[in-house]
């Protein structure tokens, strides 16, 4: 059974959701990343659905099945407004706590729910995130021209062929960027260029899961300050799917859907 629907947000947003499987408790939500959408999740929603748990997808403002505020401007996009829509949603579907699970920017949306609202999250997975990262903004406004350069019919397969070199994936990954919204991309962009989280999760105490994907060069390479700030934590596990790039999940669904039941197991 899917449930498809809308919740309210502020400044006019609406968020896009679909809701798997029976009510049960501590439901199972699955965020994307920048560009991504709930397309991305839906075979481990079903997945995790056919075993009993609740899953829920959802779509960032202004992306995939959301629509975008009624101002296009940079505070209407930042993390805390973006980890809000996500509370949102679980007020809305009258959730207490969930597991929550985040890949790439979603994963810093999901630090950023955990800093605002610990007690709404009973355990965090992430893949294609870093804890801790510090950009110039030009790399921002660098990624927005070649996004427009590249233009909507070029961009999902730059995109894909980048990304992943596996067939099924390149697939979804395609289709997730058709209709990229480039401003609103540029909107988020602008608020994750820095941001350091590693003392919030150092500090949660409950379950941290962190899938390293090996083919992901470009996280990995600032992953290290991350992994040094939180190794000794007990909370804390790193697991590494060496042939999986940014969507590790669509590069190797087994493996992270054992190591996410892993994680859910020992919650």
């Amino acid at each position: 059974m899917e449930q498809h629907g809308h919740v309210a947000a502020s400044g006019g947003a609406r968020i896009g959701y679909t809701v798997y499987g029976p009510a049960s408790d501590n439901p199972l939500c699955f965020c994307p990343g920048l560009g991504g959408t709930q397309l991305g999740y839906a075979a481990d929603a079903r997945y995790f659905a056919e075993r009993g748990y609740r899953a829920i997808t959802f779509d960032l403002r202004g992306f995939g099945e959301s629509t975008p505020p009624d101002i296009l401007e940079s505070s209407a996009f930042t993390l805390r407004v973006l980890a809000e829509d996500f509370i949102a949603l679980l007020d809305h579907l009258n959730v207490p706590q969930a597991h929550y699970v985040g890949n790439s920017l979603g994963g810093v949306i999901g630090l950023e729910a955990i800093r605002s609202h610990p007690q709404r999250i009973l355990s965090f997975t992430s893949f294609g995130t870093t804890y801790h990262l510090s950009l110039p903004k030009l790399t921002v406004s660098m990624q927005y021209w070649m996004n427009r350069i590249l233009g909507p019919k070029r961009l999902p397969a730059f995109v894909a062929r980048n990304a992943t070199g596996v067939d099924e994936a390149s697939s979804i990954v395609q289709e997730m960027f058709e209709g990229y919204p480039v401003m609103a991309g540029r909107c988020i962009g602008y608020g994750i260029c820095r941001y350091d989280y590693r003392e919030v999760a150092r500090n949660w105490g409950k379950p941290i899961l962190l899938i390293q994907g090996g083919l992901d060069k470009s996280i990995n390479r600032q992953l290290p300050s991350t992994l040094d700030a939180l190794s000794a934590c007990d909370h804390f596990r790193l697991r590494t799917v060496p042939e999986a790039g940014h969507f590790t999940n669509l590069d190797r669904p087994d493996d992270v859907r054992r190591l996410i039941m892993e994680s859910l197991e020992g919650a």
